[in-house]
């Protein structure tokens, strides 16, 4: 996504960027889908990991949706066209993000994972 967001660095370059950023992240998505196989899994009970799964993908569709309508109210407040007022407000998003997803993984007790 920081690479998405550098493209407004370089419009002649948009096409490009947008691109080869996409498609890291459509690799990343696919990493993180089979770890998260791994984590449900421990989620499941009596042999349901289709309902796990299931509900873990409507939360993050619901969440995704969540942070979308965010963004857009925030690029109300915000010149997402000035780097200066763009950068920063990804940089405290992101630090958000990052955050939230690290409480979370604590809340898991997984045997298999190097909690160093």
């Amino acid at each position: 996504m920081w690479i998405e967001v550098s493209a407004l660095v370089f419009p002649k370059l948009f096409l490009l960027i947008g691109t080869v950023s996409n498609m890291l992240k459509s690799i990343c998505f696919m990493l993180i889908s089979a770890s998260r196989a791994n984590i449900n899994m421990r989620f499941s009970k009596q042999n349901n990991i289709a309902d796990v799964q299931g509900k873990a993908t409507s939360q993050f569709i619901g969440s995704s949706l969540m942070g979308t309508c965010l963004g857009v109210a925030i690029s109300k407040f915000i010149n997402i066209g000035a780097l200066t007022q763009m950068y920063p407000a990804f940089a405290v998003l992101s630090v958000i993000f990052y955050w939230t997803s690290d409480r979370s993984i604590r809340i898991i007790n997984e045997v298999y994972l190097n909690n160093q």
